[in-house]
């Protein structure tokens, strides 16, 4: 994959984001920030015009692709576009995305219903973080989507329905780069790292004046289980810092997923194991009991009720192989 930093400053070609003169300086991470956002705040600083222009081109060159009016080639200067764009506008034309509107298909309600259900534990871990994100966007044109890791819309946040936009996004959607082409959550899908984009880097054109900041969700087996997105109606609401807080709040996520995907995990391995298991906590008392050891404790004469929450201590007496396992 082009732009890899792996946390020294980058010296890629496409690194030198600034339209004018080449000369910005990307720090670590430059492959996942957006340099057409980099270049557009750096220059609208001294004439928004050439803002307005640097949209104008990329506008211009994505047409060339879709159109095919000209093949772009590995050497085009075209230092503000990064080459994973523009594989991704041309995946997204294969594909047939339409590139003036957008097309959102559902889920039926029982496939909805199905895969809420499987990905309850992703949806509970990511809850408080996104009720922390309505509070922070519910009076801005800023909301967050969490999906899985097929483009699926699981959560929104802040998406007010009345709030005027091109599109509606609800619960169920699926918007991936084969349904809606390039966004900033397609890409991070495709290539499981975060990802930014800046309106006209988006295929369709009606997500022009959009901007959006992505980042991954793993479980703990590393396979990619979802994304977190803060999208923007207004695309000049959107700079590098957004993509820094998507990604950290995404990871916040993954750590509380990957914990009760551990418990879950760890539940099983306890209740199918053949062998008779019993938990105990530092101080000796037993926590958990799976079946196997509870048909022993029976011919013991010792119940489930009388060994739970009991010391090992007091149905056994001291042992000191386990005082020694145990300290």
């Amino acid at each position: 994959m082009a732009f890899l930093c792996r946390g020294t400053r980058c010296t890629a070609k496409h690194c030198a984001c600034d339209v004018l003169r080449g000369d910005v300086t990307v720090e670590p991470l430059c492959q996942f920030l957006s340099p057409a956002i980099l270049a557009k705040e750096k220059i609208a600083k001294s004439d928004c015009r050439l803002s307005e222009r640097l949209f104008e081109r990329i506008c211009q060159m994505k047409l060339d692709i879709v159109h095919d009016r000209r093949p772009i080639s590995e050497n085009d200067n075209y230092n503000y576009i990064r080459p994973e764009v523009i594989q991704s506008w041309k995946r997204s034309k294969q594909y047939g995305v339409n590139y003036r509107h957008l097309n959102f298909p559902m889920l039926p309600p029982d496939v909805y219903d199905k895969l809420k259900a499987q990905k309850q534990s992703l949806i509970h871990a990511a809850e408080p973080y996104l009720q922390r994100l309505n509070n922070i966007f519910q009076y801005t044109n800023c909301y967050a989507l969490l999906t899985d890791e097929q483009g699926s819309v699981m959560r929104i946040a802040s998406r007010c329905p009345s709030r005027k936009s091109n599109y509606q996004v609800i619960n169920g959607m699926v918007i991936n780069e084969k349904t809606i082409g390039t966004c900033s959550h397609a890409l991070c899908i495709v290539y499981k790292a975060p990802f930014q984009l800046w309106g006209p880097e988006h295929y369709c054109q009606e997500l022009h004046y959009c901007s959006g900041s992505s980042a991954p969700i793993f479980d703990s087996l590393g396979n990619l289980a979802g994304t977190l997105t803060i999208v923007s109606d207004d695309y000049y609401h959107q700079n590098a810092h957004t993509l820094g807080l998507v990604a950290a709040m995404a990871l916040s996520i993954q750590q509380s997923y990957q914990l009760e995907f551990n418990n879950i995990f760890l539940n099983r391995i306890f209740e199918c194991a053949d062998q008779g298991i019993i938990a105990v906590n530092r101080e000796g008392t037993i926590t958990k009991i799976n079946d196997q050891a509870l048909k022993l404790l029976a011919k013991l004469g010792i119940s489930r009720d009388k060994a739970t929450d009991c010391s090992l201590e007091t149905l056994w007496g001291t042992q000191p192989a386990i005082d020694v396992a145990m300290n």
